[in-house]
């Protein structure tokens, strides 16, 4: 995959060059399970052990993200608190923030350096309303970037590496 990166691109593979650093990460969106803030903890830990499910976004009722569940914070809560507690805990007495949202207008080259720069695996992307509108990931990244370097030379060196 390095040497797929590390190749120029010649602009004929792809007229329309969608992934260039420029480019909207719009086409790289993915839905991520959803769920609202009353959902119950214990329904959120059945969704977090399906195949392939790693978190899930709270949102509110006008699908504004208000954090993030992962399976890490499913047990944090349940260590912290007894059973009787923790069957009536929601998913918001677990949630953290998720970091910051970052709009679906932002660009490839952005959101690759905000990866780096954060030490993040992703990103919620929301609308201009602040509405969900899906997640980044920096697999969904890397598999753009692998797809499509720009003209001007290959991507760990020219464009990566001082993206910004």
């Amino acid at each position: 995959m390095i040497q797929a990166i590390e190749r120029s691109w010649r602009g004929s593979e792809s007229p329309e060059r969608e992934q260039e650093p420029t480019a909207s990460i719009t086409r790289l969106l993915r839905l991520p399970p959803v769920v609202t803030a009353s959902t119950p903890l214990t329904r959120a830990a059945e969704l977090l052990v399906r195949p392939g499910s790693t978190l899930l976004v709270v949102v509110d009722e006008r699908r504004r993200p208000l954090g993030v569940v992962t399976a890490t914070e499913v047990l944090a809560l349940a260590r912290r608190v007894n059973p009787t507690r923790f069957e009536h805990a929601t998913v918001l007495d677990a949630a953290r923030s998720g970091g910051r949202f970052v709009p679906e207008t932002s660009t490839l080259r952005s959101v690759h350096a905000a990866l780096l720069d954060e030490n993040r695996d992703y990103f919620v992307v929301v609308d201009q309303e602040g509405r969900l509108a899906g997640m980044v990931t920096a697999m969904d990244v890397l598999e753009a970037l692998e797809a499509s370097p720009p003209v001007s030379g290959t991507w760990p060196i020219a464009a990566l590496h001082h993206a910004g």
